[in-house]
């Protein structure tokens, strides 16, 4: 017997997916931003990657 699932599953995963896609973005966009704008090496801005992901 195959249950179907809730109609607010689908929602709540397309959401949870943009949400996601969003942060892991910007936390990317962050690494450029260190590396091209503000002339940090490759080391450091890895470390403040690391750094606000672990507080995040």
């Amino acid at each position: 017997m195959r249950r179907k699932q809730p109609k607010g599953l689908y929602v709540l995963f397309l959401t949870e997916m943009w949400e996601r896609f969003g942060f892991y973005t910007m936390f990317s966009m962050l690494v450029l931003y260190l590396t091209h704008e503000v002339g940090l090496g490759d080391a450091d801005a890895a470390l403040l990657y690391g750094t606000f992901a672990s507080f995040a």
